[in-house]
Parts: C-alpha cells; sequence; structure tokens
C-alpha cells in the first residue's frame, strides 16, 4: 500500500516536471519574452560600457570603500 503511494507520488512529480518544462519553453518562445530578452540584454551591455567609462574617471581601489570622516 505504501509502494503503491510512493509510486504514484513519485508519477505525480515526475508528470508535474515534464508539463512545467513544457510551459516554460512555450512561454520563453513568445513575442514578448523574446523583446524583453533582447531588451535586457542591450541594457547589460550598455551598463558594460558605461562602467568601462566611469572606471576611466573614478577607478576602483580593489573594491575598497573609503568613509570619509567628519
Amino acid at each position: 500500500m505504501v509502494d503503491k503511494k510512493c509510486r504514484r507520488h513519485f508519477y505525480i512529480r515526475t508528470k508535474r516536471s515534464v508539463e512545467d518544462q513544457e510551459l516554460e519553453k512555450k512561454f520563453s518562445q513568445t513575442g514578448a519574452f523574446q523583446n524583453m530578452k533582447k531588451m535586457l540584454g542591450q541594457k547589460n551591455s550598455q551598463l558594460k560600457q558605461l562602467r568601462i567609462k566611469l572606471e576611466k574617471y573614478e577607478p576602483l581601489e580593489n573594491d575598497k570603500i573609503e568613509c570619509e570622516e567628519d
């Protein structure tokens, strides 16, 4: 009886996992998702370029943050 419940539980979990993967795949193929992914990629590239430019004027010193004392 317990073994039967365990197998049924495993079957349901596996089936749900497959269904979740299929749904995620369908969603990732929608136009809205593709546009958002493209926009994020462009913004990430822009951020990288801006960080490089900023580094020229305000170089990071080994990631140390200095606090000014009054």
